[in-house]
């Protein structure tokens, strides 16, 4: 029975990991308006995991019994559900924490090295990103380059795509350079 119980468990945890993994590879917003399982406005995430449960009984189960308890206006304190947004933001902190660790890992064996961190906005607008900026300043010839600033040279490397006087322009620059 518990192993019964701990298989299935380990089958919801993958399938929770693995869309929320999908969405943030993406860059894709995983909160909607509400919570509420069925509702229009929840967001990317619980829509997934709908879609998921479409065809999958243990993913259709799970949801099944959260949305019974979100219906009776119940309580899941104390219940474990994994389908929250504080849920969510663990995995992906836990994420951030195994590829920090691993892009350490990986700096320390070659001579020259390049991060490139991408953020993404949270419901509050605020960039979030997997990285904090400490690390980096632990080798003294990092530089750190906001995500503003990569944001800006997007703006005109697709304004030089579409202005020949400023593809002249930055293409002199370069051949003097």
């Amino acid at each position: 029975m518990i192993h019964c119980e701990a298989t299935k468990w380990k089958a919801i945890l993958q399938r929770i990991l693995d869309t929320t993994l999908f969405l943030i590879s993406r860059g894709l917003a995983l909160q909607g308006e509400t919570t509420q399982i069925g509702d229009f406005h929840i967001g990317n995430f619980l829509r997934i995991m709908e879609l998921i449960g479409k065809y999958d009984d243990v993913t259709r189960e799970h949801l099944a019994k959260v949305k019974e308890n979100q219906l009776k206006d119940q309580s899941m304190r104390g219940q474990a559900h994994y389908l929250s947004w504080y849920s969510q933001n663990e995995f992906i902190s836990l994420c951030g924490e195994k590829l920090l660790k691993t892009i350490l890992n990986q700096r320390g064996r070659g001579n020259f090295y390049i991060l490139i961190d991408d953020a993404t906005l949270n419901i509050s607008h605020q960039e979030q990103n997997f990285f904090n900026q400490d690390y980096l300043k632990k080798n003294e010839f990092a530089i750190f380059s906001p995500f503003r600033a990569h944001s800006l040279n997007r703006v005109v490397v697709n304004a030089a795509k579409l202005n020949h006087d400023v593809l002249t322009f930055f293409g002199n620059i370069e051949h003097f350079y």
